[in-house]
């Protein structure tokens, strides 16, 4: 969905300390974040889902109690929506989340960039509460509104032993029927290559790299839901003030500041999503000129009204879209290189949201798929029931309950 991402394989970690606001663990970056350096970051294929299911129980069970086992914990943890996400630091933090239920995803979050081997852990259920939203924080700022929204933090920091930013994962068990969505699938990122076919299959990838400001691979989170969703809602705010009222009405922020590497503020994109394809929005476009802002308000797009370029001194830079054809992702990218690799994926506006100052090139980007609606002007309501279908069901159960009672 509504993500930063990076068309690149390798993400500078020229973030400057940007300037007049404090950043966070200033203590831990190296002499390249200061000067706007570049480390290159090296990107190796992943593999997700992977681990085993242990149940606990007798070394002794006989063959019979071992299939009954056996099927128990196949329904128990191997289907329904996540329910629990854990982190392992160790190898004994991962023997106990696996005697547990909990599935691994074999991926370092800490690969090339130093630091504890740590693993992400999850646990599906069949019984709600679902988790439906997941938040990273890498300032100590960003947990505030998470905390006030209820949502749970998991103890540990991403970049436990590297040099980068800590990272926390956060989640939410949503209860907004509009706009939660439960999560069925996690997977994690190292390539390009995967990514491409990631954004084809939908999955959402989460804007903030786990090894933000450590080098390292550029390693992404990614979450699959149990239904098709799509954007519905776009918004944007300056600072901290009004997370916890976002989170409450529903919103998932891109956990990647528009204004990265700059002095300016802090600023941050938000969306909702929807299993309603007729509230879709369907183009997205960014402004950086003043023709550009004429252009789009009179072609009837939608503003969000907040400059992603605040108190930087570089252009007045403004986030726009409409609805028709549906967009189902989006994110954000930093730094330009390697555009080859998503060319046929997902579209680029190629408008540099730090125009005009010296923060990071950060690039928006989103992903339609163009045939997702049989006729134009009437588009098909995902989930829609068969009509017909259940005539024939009713009418069938109705003709044998009469078979059953009026029998001899």
């Amino acid at each position: 969905m509504f993500q930063v991402t990076r068309p690149d394989d390798t993400e500078s970690v020229d973030d400057q300390t940007n300037g007049s606001r404090p950043d966070e663990n200033t203590e831990s970056e190296t002499e390249d974040d200061k000067t706007n350096g570049s480390k290159t970051d090296e990107n190796t294929d992943s593999e997700d889902d992977q681990g085993e299911d242990i149940l606990d129980g007798s070394s002794k069970m006989n063959s019979s109690e071992t299939s009954i086992a056996s099927q128990l914990q196949q329904f128990t943890f191997g289907s329904g929506n996540i329910s629990d996400i854990e982190v392992s630091l160790s190898k004994d933090d991962e023997r106990k989340l696996s005697m547990k239920g909990f599935k691994k995803i074999d991926v370092n979050l800490n690969k090339g960039a130093g630091g504890e081997e740590m693993y992400i852990w999850y646990k599906t259920s069949c019984c709600v509460p679902y988790i439906t939203r997941i938040q990273l924080s890498f300032k100590e700022e960003m947990c505030q509104g998470l905390k006030e929204a209820n949502y749970d933090r998991v103890d540990k920091n991403l970049n436990e032993g590297a040099k980068g930013n800590s990272i926390y994962l956060w989640s939410y068990k949503g209860c907004i029927d509009e706009y939660d969505v439960p999560i069925e699938h996690l997977s994690i990122t190292t390539s390009p290559d995967e990514e491409a076919e990631k954004f084809k299959s939908s999955w959402e990838r989460l804007a903030c790299n786990l090894n933000r400001r450590a080098g390292g691979n550029n390693i992404h989170l990614w979450v699959k839901r149990a239904r098709p969703t799509y954007i519905c809602d776009l918004a944007a705010t300056k600072g901290f003030d009004k997370d916890a009222e976002m989170f409450n009405k529903g919103y998932i922020r891109v956990d990647e500041d528009t204004n990265r590497g700059t002095r300016g503020d802090y600023v941050f994109i938000w969306y909702r999503l929807t299993t309603d394809i007729d509230r879709a929005i369907s183009d997205m476009q960014v402004s950086i000129t003043k023709e550009e802002y004429e252009c789009f308000s009179k072609a009837g797009y939608k503003l969000v009204d907040q400059d992603l370029n605040q108190e930087t001194k570089g252009t007045p830079v403004y986030l726009w879209y409409r609805k028709d054809q549906p967009i189902s992702n989006f994110s954000l990218m930093v730094k330009e290189t390697d555009l080859e690799k998503y060319k046929n994926v997902i579209q680029f506006i190629k408008k540099n949201l730090n125009e005009g100052n010296d923060g990071c090139t950060e690039y928006l980007w989103y992903y339609r798929e163009e045939s997702i609606r049989s006729k134009p002007g009437k588009p098909d309501k995902p989930g829609k029931p068969d009509i017909g279908g259940m005539a024939c069901l009713i009418f069938g159960a109705f003709f044998f309950w009469f078979w059953d009672a009026f029998q001899p």
